[in-house]
């Protein structure tokens, strides 16, 4: 028999991880190559809109890229939209339900609807885009406010930059390392980070903040990384016992098995603080523009709906309970996993299968919920108090740091398990 050839160790992998590097790089260089029609020294009018309020939020995630006006300005914000408006239609549409459950087929086709809703919101926010331009005068030629033409070319130039970003991050799915899409966010976001902590230097050196300042900020993120390192990683194990037929001496006897069925303490994920986010910034948003507005609620609105402004942060709080409560009600049927357990003939210790297993499991549901919520509270509103002093530091608080945490930790995972795999590859060639 040939042998097969030695390949060093870890070749694989290290294959795939010059991959995913060598398409982020690309992702980043394209992140600065401008819109057509835009007139490029004009940008530094757009500023007070794109560091705070909704668009703040998407400049972050974006890594800069909207307030350079670049191709990929929506980077794959539309994607992640899409996927969320899907998945809670799949959840409340029996149709697109019982597709879900039909395997990788159905899958492959809720993903391809999920790219053509993706091609819709890229349009949108693209012309969106367009038309801020316009109203910025912003636009190259006689009409700075551009013309229908010109709105129509950006919008679609910034839907092409999107499903690029789209396919790119899906190479890296198939031939890298990590999920594609969560790594195009994760390095938009970490590509901020040098400018933030920058800024805060720059303050401790003019003497606005104290070296101690400085140094209590960079614990306090620290501690915010461990948090969320911890809760993520942390699960509620339950107890299940699972009865089976098997064949013994010409006859079926029954036997007992037992396992697991973990629940994770943050079902919702980051998507809570995400929606929360958006829901509370698009007022400041509008209200941006119409800061010289004497109307009263516009003058409430932009006093009071600001980062770390008691209001502010009191809505905030409640918003992300909300929505980690209404995300984890959509996205996890308990109804489901209680008839799943009744079928496989698996139930949990003490409790009776059926109606009591279900009403066990909303009541865990709802114990994680506040669990989770208070913990995704707690990372968000400490930035969000922060900036009441550094105004700064909001920038990598948060959302940001749920997301950076995160994909790291699912990465370095990944990389784990395929060690392991090699490792056992390298076991099974000598045996």
């Amino acid at each position: 028999m040939q042998k097969d050839k030695k390949r060093p160790q870890g070749s694989g992998l290290l294959q795939k991880v010059l991959f995913t590097i060598s398409v982020l790089i690309a992702y980043r260089l394209g992140s600065f190559i401008p819109l057509p029609w835009i007139d490029v020294s004009m940008l530094e009018s757009l500023e007070k809109y794109t560091k705070s309020g909704v668009f703040g939020m998407f400049n972050m995630l974006s890594g800069g890229s909207l307030a350079r006006m670049s191709i990929f300005a929506l980077t794959i914000i539309p994607y992640i939209t899409s996927s969320i408006i899907v998945q809670l239609v799949t959840s409340s549409t029996p149709k697109l339900k019982a597709l879900k459950q039909e395997g990788e087929s159905g899958q492959k086709q809720i993903n391809q609807y999920t790219k053509y809703v993706t091609i819709l919101i890229a349009l949108f926010q693209g012309f969106a885009i367009a038309n801020g331009i316009g109203a910025s005068d912003l636009y190259i030629g006689d009409n700075p406010q551009g013309s229908l033409y010109q709105k129509l070319s950006i919008a679609l130039t910034l839907t092409t930059g999107t499903m690029v970003l789209l396919w790119m991050g899906e190479r890296i799915t198939a031939k890298g390392i990590g999920n594609g899409v969560s790594l195009m966010i994760f390095v938009g976001i970490v590509a901020e980070f040098p400018k933030a902590f920058i800024s805060m230097i720059e303050l401790t050196r003019s003497g606005a903040m104290s070296p101690l300042q400085l140094v209590f900020i960079i614990v306090i993120f620290i501690i915010s990384i461990s948090l969320i390192v911890l809760f993520e990683k942390s699960y509620r194990i339950i107890k299940v016992q699972q009865s089976k037929q098997i064949s013994r001496f010409g006859g079926i006897q029954s036997a007992m098995g037992s396992g697991q069925l973990p629940l994770k303490i943050n079902p919702a994920g980051v998507i809570p603080p995400i929606f929360a986010g958006s829901v509370l910034m698009l007022p400041a948003t509008i209200v941006s523009f119409m800061q010289n507005s004497a109307n009263p609620i516009i003058q409430f609105i932009s006093i009071n709906f600001s980062h770390g402004k008691p209001l502010f942060i009191v809505s905030y709080i409640a918003l992300i309970y909300f929505f980690t409560y209404f995300y984890t009600s959509i996205v996890f049927d308990i109804k489901d996993v209680a008839n799943n357990l009744r079928k496989s003939n698996t139930f949990i210790h003490g409790i009776r299968p059926g109606e009591k297993t279900q009403e066990y499991i909303e009541k865990l549901m709802k114990y994680l919920c506040f669990i989770g919520g208070s913990y995704i509270a707690f990372v968000c509103i400490i930035p969000e108090l922060m900036s009441g002093l550094y105004s700064q530091f909001y920038l990598i608080g948060g959302t940001g740091l749920l997301i950076v945490v995160n994909v790291s930790t699912d990465t370095i995972a990944q990389i784990q398990m395929h060690n392991l795999s090699s490792k056992y590859d390298k076991l099974s060639h000598k045996m």
